[in-house]
């Protein structure tokens, strides 16, 4: 499935057979061939036992959902996950509450959105997809909060730090911050900011 309840199901998905892949291997449950053997056959066997035991997990757990009451994986996984984390991010305090945790993590030193966006960028992007659909059919958004919010929530970057650049360009008497403003200026137009968020002393 295409639409938002397959980007979640892609996600677990994904995670699982990584988790699977790699629990089968650190246990040494591999096929590993003599030294005579070139490398790049030999590295196709040690995929095979951690590759079969990923594929008969996703098969059991496919028959077992069948025969549960969702009927298939995608509607099991939008209902368990999809739809409590639409509930959280796609709402405003959600949204204020993902910006607020980027900039604590920005300022602990942390590259804050590529830590949050990992859990929220999902459902933002179910999101848009959701209003994609509604907009082809002449209907309402079904969200007010997705990706597209994120891209002009901050302009300059973490912190909306554009109007500070353009401050620091026009209006500062030091010359250090004029000169931080021009490294900063162009990267600020397309709301990357650390050079600001580095290059000040705060």
């Amino acid at each position: 499935m295409v639409g938002s309840q397959g980007l979640f199901v892609a996600i677990v998905i994904s995670l699982l057979s990584t988790e699977i892949y790699r629990l089968v291997a650190s246990r040494n449950l591999v096929i590993r061939m003599p030294d005579g053997v070139p490398p790049a056959v030999a590295k196709s066997f040690l995929a095979l036992i951690p590759g079969f035991c990923v594929l008969a997990v996703v098969l059991a757990l496919r028959l077992a959902v069948e025969a549960s009451p969702f009927g298939d994986i995608n509607s099991m996984i939008a209902t368990l996950i999809g739809i409590p984390m639409h509930h959280v991010g796609g709402t405003l305090p959600g949204m204020i509450i993902s910006v607020i945790l980027i900039g604590i993590l920005w300022t602990l030193g942390l590259h804050g959105d590529a830590i949050v966006l990992v859990f929220i960028q999902p459902v933002w992007l179910s999101n848009m997809s959701e209003n994609l659909t509604a907009f082809q059919t002449v209907s309402d958004p079904a969200y007010h909060y997705s990706a597209v919010l994120r891209s002009v929530d901050c302009p300059g970057g973490t912190g909306a730090l554009l109007g500070l650049v353009i401050f620091m360009l026009l209006r500062s008497r030091s010359q250090q911050m004029k000169q931080l403003g021009k490294i900063a200026a162009p990267g600020a137009l397309f709301n990357i900011s650390e050079p600001m968020v580095f290059g000040i002393r705060w």
